[in-house]
């Protein structure tokens, strides 16, 4: 079933320089492997291009593979949308779900990939975790996120050497 994913997605997107290696899963068997560049990352998962449609509900063995950082291995991942062939495209793009994946690691390959990518659009007001405190936050009279400032007032670490492992931080990812 071809279905677009957009309408429901929920978290910020990146586009990282990073090859995922899949194979779908089957009666815990994993069928023949495939290497594809990821589309797009979130918190939530990611998409990858593929030339046949895969039925939605399809579990996957993933292994992300980033040029920025270190890799992800031994992930799993359900197809949660097939978007058709279209014009951009020659064939399907796969949205994958990402199941239990490991939370600090993830987060490390999120604020790897955005600085990677260089899109340093402030993120972290939006989630509106600032309260009274954000007209004071350096980060947002400076437009920029959490982490990018020596301490933000609602600093979880009263410093930013651990922003991976930051549950404020990490909310600028489920924007």
């Amino acid at each position: 079933m071809v279905s677009d994913g957009s309408v429901r997605r929920r978290h910020i997107r990146l586009t990282p320089d990073m090859t995922v290696e899949w194979s779908p899963l089957s009666a815990g068997e994993a069928g023949p492997a495939h290497t594809s560049p990821a589309l797009d990352l979130s918190a939530g998962g990611l998409s990858v291009p593929h030339n046949e449609e895969l039925p939605v509900g399809t579990y996957l063995r993933l292994a992300l593979l980033p040029t920025f950082a270190p890799a992800l291995p031994d992930l799993e991942g359900v197809v949660a949308y097939v978007a058709p062939p279209s014009d951009q495209a020659a064939g399907y793009s796969l949205g994958v779900r990402f199941v239990s994946p490991p939370q600090d690691e993830l987060h490390a390959l999120l604020f790897a990939a955005y600085e990677h990518i260089g899109e340093y659009a402030c993120v972290c007001t939006a989630v509106r975790h600032c309260g009274d405190m954000r007209n004071a936050c350096p980060a947002h009279v400076k437009n920029q996120n959490c982490w990018q400032v020596a301490v933000a007032p609602c600093c979880h670490w009263r410093s930013n050497k651990d922003c991976v492992r930051c549950p404020v931080s990490f909310l600028a990812f489920l924007a």
